[in-house]
């Protein structure tokens, strides 16, 4: 059963995944857009805690930082300059846990359990090798592959651990 995932993910990677990944397609659990209104959040995840940021700080920085366990959102309090207007949270970092057990790329679920080899078979140009990275306060050793999407200055960094999926974090250029 293995052989024929492998079989079928290196066939689709060829034909869907060889190119910048599509933000549309990226769901929380198959069902949560990754750019999405607050009570759209609420409705699918609980948020567990709400940080306020201090826009004197950085006035570019969301208004607040929404965890749903480890994963955070960014929300924009629609009367912040910097709020594009369409939708007030986006999805910053997804760490897997009982909340949060996939990120679909399309029809494909990246979830804890997902290998390095699989997200180098769907993403050859992308993830051909993976790079080492330091996390801030985690002495553990992690690798990540850095994946492009069809958003100017946006990349998905899936982070790898022991040859697994632990973190995916969606990076945008300020």
């Amino acid at each position: 059963m293995r052989l024929i995932t492998l079989f079928f993910l290196l066939f689709t990677s060829v034909m869907a995944f060889s190119q910048p990944v599509r933000m549309e397609s990226l769901r929380l659990n198959g069902e949560l857009p990754v750019f999405c209104d607050r009570s759209e959040l609420e409705s699918h995840l609980r948020i567990d805690s709400v940080l306020t940021r201090d826009l004197y700080d950085n006035p570019m920085l969301s208004d607040s930082i929404l965890y749903v366990g480890e994963t955070l959102f960014d929300y924009y309090a629609p009367d912040n300059i910097y709020y594009k207007g369409d939708k007030e949270c986006i999805l910053g970092t997804v760490v897997f846990d009982d909340q949060i057990r996939s990120l679909y790329l399309g029809s494909f679920a990246i979830t804890a359990r997902t290998t390095v080899s699989e997200i180098q078979a769907l993403f050859p140009d992308f993830c051909n090798e993976p790079q080492d990275i330091t996390v801030f306060e985690d002495p553990r050793p992690y690798t990540y592959c850095r994946l492009e999407t069809d958003r100017e200055a946006t990349a998905l960094l899936v982070f790898f651990r022991e040859g697994k999926v632990v973190m995916i974090h969606l990076w945008q250029a300020t």
